[in-house]
């Protein structure tokens, strides 16, 4: 970055002389911190000190397999900030965005927490896989989009696509921020423009988009955009406030936790359930299961006496009265985990966090299946 040492008047020794000695270590930190740099520059390191570390370097790697790109795996006698700012060097003119994608990928192994969108009628032998001029008109699109919010301009988007699903992670600049900057002269701020990633995920199985973002707006863009993109049509999906429900959990329901049909799973058991009762006059219960005897709701006998003879219930696991299931929480475990139990949380509406990412797919077919999840065949029929 001839440019930037241009500017802030750094001369560089020639590299077969460069050492610790004599490198200008003070004057290149003083130009960082006051944010006198390119924003080539900023965006590079700010990419080295995020993926600067064991997680970092795992997701470069894997991202330059995935793409093609040439680095040198083995890195010898450097930091993980090294390895990762080597691997952009090693080739750069087509490594340009090989740091930026191993982010996108990095965040999409962390991201747990999703909102649903069903199609409203079965569109999936229509579905399109997206090529280079479809990628590049919806990466305008969303640019201006972004840029008319106010977030400025940079909007990207990177595709992964595996045999059921593909992912779309957005990348768009963040509003503008000021952060603390130190130097040894001075305290002051220092502008932040961070870089922001979204996930948009097309079932291409069942049918469905699923998103990790915050704001309303980008929700329904994403919605429309998305809707074209794979389709080539609009309204393809829609907002259904009631897609994740858990009536289901009504009447003789236990027949839903065998889980001899799933190829993941290895058991599911209902450990707490907030439901509404008719009797009750709307009153909230919530049931919990007792960790002490280590027994989940739908393994108790369901039996009540209220003013008469004790009556049992046979595969409930709720009320006969129950009016509304508000929430649930269950653990699961997989077939390839052990005994290792993880725990999903429903809330009745159109969201859905998980433990970890990579079992939401999993634990999602079992949710389909019982039509909990309804998002798919069941959803059309």
């Amino acid at each position: 970055f001839p440019a930037d040492l241009s500017r802030a008047k750094i001369r560089l020794p020639p590299a077969d002389e460069a050492d610790f000695e004599n490198m200008p270590y003070d004057t290149l930190v003083k130009m960082v911190l006051k944010g006198e740099m390119s924003d080539e520059l900023e965006q590079l390191l700010f990419n080295v000190c995020s993926l600067g570390n064991a997680d970092g370097w795992t997701s470069v790697v894997k991202e330059a397999r995935y793409g093609g790109h040439r680095i040198d795996e083995r890195s010898p006698g450097q930091s993980y900030p090294g390895c990762v700012l080597g691997a952009w060097l090693y080739d750069r003119a087509n490594n340009g965005e090989l740091l930026e994608k191993a982010m996108a990928r990095l965040q999409l192994y962390k991201l747990s927490s999703y909102v649903y969108y069903p199609m409203a009628a079965d569109l999936r032998k229509e579905y399109q896989t997206p090529g280079e001029e479809d990628m590049r008109r919806l990466t305008s699109e969303l640019g201006a989009h972004f840029e008319g919010m106010g977030h400025g301009k940079g909007t990207r988007v990177h595709t992964y696509d595996f045999e059921d699903e593909i992912w779309f992670m957005v990348r768009y600049p963040g509003r503008l921020q000021y952060v603390q900057a130190y130097d040894a002269d001075e305290e002051g701020v220092q502008p932040l423009v961070p870089a922001k990633f979204d996930a948009v995920v097309y079932d291409k199985r069942h049918g469905f988009l699923r998103m990790s973002l915050g704001r309303v707006t980008d929700h329904r863009k994403y919605r429309a955009a998305f809707g074209h993109l794979l389709f080539r049509k609009a309204n393809v999906f829609v907002e259904d406030m009631e897609c994740v429900t858990l009536e289901p959990l009504k009447g003789a329901c236990l027949d839903i936790f065998n889980c001899e049909d799933m190829r993941w799973i290895r058991e599911v058991d209902l450990l707490e359930v907030c439901f509404t009762e008719v009797s009750a006059g709307g009153r909230a219960v919530t049931w919990k299961w007792n960790s002490a005897d280590g027994v989940a709701l739908n393994r108790l006998p369901l039996s009540l006496a209220v003013g008469g003879p004790r009556e049992c219930y046979a595969k409930h696991v709720v009320l006969p009265t129950t009016d509304h299931i508000r929430r649930a929480v269950f653990r699961y475990a997989l077939r390839n985990r052990g005994g290792r139990y993880e725990k999903l949380i429903v809330h009745a509406g159109n969201h859905l966090r998980y433990a970890r990412e990579s079992d939401s797919a999993k634990i999602g077919e079992w949710m389909i299946g019982r039509r909990i999840l309804n998002v798919g065949d069941g959803r059309w029929s």
